[in-house]
């Protein structure tokens, strides 16, 4: 498969899972302002823009933090990476690229679903934004059912798994770090009622709420819930559970390079740390914020390696009559052919000293 086509697949899952996380954040934090009145002092709105990097400026293109000015921001504004729209624009036009290698069920899903939005947003009314993000919570859901039934789970199938799997660990960790430094005013409110009211909207975010009932049967307490979005290796929405598909989606595609087995080592050791306890030892002896810290720096090591190993560089092996071989890694450009020769020559060059010697 071409490195811009794997890219391109990647980012198609990496779309609809940022799309399904938005909607889903945007829900719970419109719940927490309708309860405002119980708890005056709550800003649900500003930590929102931290989680979607949106708050440096806002002030200034979008005028106040409020419901209207975010929501519009997040589901509407076609000129930002983090907006439901933008998401689902950019999904549509990979999809219609890259169509041969979809099933036709997923893209007249993207297709239908992108028409269906620009017609909604194209009147320029968000009063009843929650029947369009109830709308995207049902794409992104059946669009997830679509692949997984009717796609061969080949490459193009598992770079899309890559995607999804890697946003959605990558943003349980920053959902979880956001909570930590914003939505907790005070020391003194740890174990309040809004202490408590904030990590079940916490839970609700990723769709951990039923879970954690189901799992522990008591009231909610944070180690429980940190527990249960980190570690847990049977919930969905874990960082666990998310690394371990990062791991496994890389192991179905195959290692044919120094890169790609150093990314997959990488992987490996950090699913290792999860697996095996040595990342509940870390946030007790580090603390939470520093282990969130880690686990960031961790899962953009991941991404960055993810793009070296199969998005910047290209792969060559050729072959003589002679059974002779030879494998080259070159950087990806634009002049495809011209690095072809480049490698054959190094390859005849190789094999002329072979004889020589």
């Amino acid at each position: 498969m071409l490195s811009r086509t794997a890219r391109s697949l990647y980012r198609l899952g990496f779309l609809i899972e940022r799309t399904e996380n938005i909607a889903r954040i945007l829900d719970v934090n419109s719940r927490m302002s309708i309860e405002q009145e119980a708890f005056s002092d709550l800003d649900v709105w500003s930590p929102i823009l931290e989680i979607t990097h949106n708050r440096d400026g806002f002030e200034e293109h979008s005028g106040q933090v409020c419901e209207s000015s975010v929501v519009r921001l997040l589901l509407a504004d076609a000129d930002n990476p983090y907006s439901v729209r933008a998401c689902i624009m950019e999904a549509r036009e990979i999809a219609r690229t890259a169509r041969e290698l979809i099933s036709e069920e997923v893209w007249l899903h993207i297709n239908l679903f992108y028409l269906q939005m620009e017609r909604d947003l194209g009147r320029g009314e968000l009063h009843h934004w929650h029947d369009f993000s109830e709308q995207v919570h049902i794409f992104c859901n059946a669009f997830h059912g679509l692949t997984y039934n009717t796609m061969v789970r080949g490459d193009a199938w598992q770079f899309m798994r890559l995607g999804f799997a890697l946003e959605r660990a990558h943003m349980t960790q920053r959902i979880l770090q956001i909570k930590y430094h914003l939505l907790l005013p005070s020391t003194q409110d740890v174990g309040s009622p809004l202490d408590l009211h904030q990590w079940q909207a916490l839970l609700r975010s990723v769709s951990g709420y039923e879970a954690y009932r189901r799992l522990y049967q008591a009231r909610i307490e944070p180690a429980k819930v940190v527990k249960l979005l980190l570690l847990n290796p049977g919930f969905p929405r874990s960082l666990h559970f998310g690394i371990r598909e990062v791991s496994l989606a890389l192991r179905a595609i195959g290692m044919h390079n120094e890169s790609q087995y150093r990314l997959y080592h990488e992987t490996e050791r950090f699913l290792d740390d999860l697996r095996g306890g040595a990342a509940s030892e870390d946030i007790i002896a580090i603390g939470l914020n520093e282990y969130l810290q880690s686990v960031n720096e961790r899962c953009h090591q991941l991404s960055m390696q993810i793009h070296q190993a199969f998005f910047d560089t290209v792969t060559v092996s050729l072959s003589d009559d002679r059974e002779h071989s030879f494998t080259i890694q070159i950087n990806q450009q634009q002049q495809t052919a011209l690095d072809t020769e480049r490698a054959a020559a190094i390859f005849t060059t190789s094999i002329g000293q072979e004889r020589t010697t």
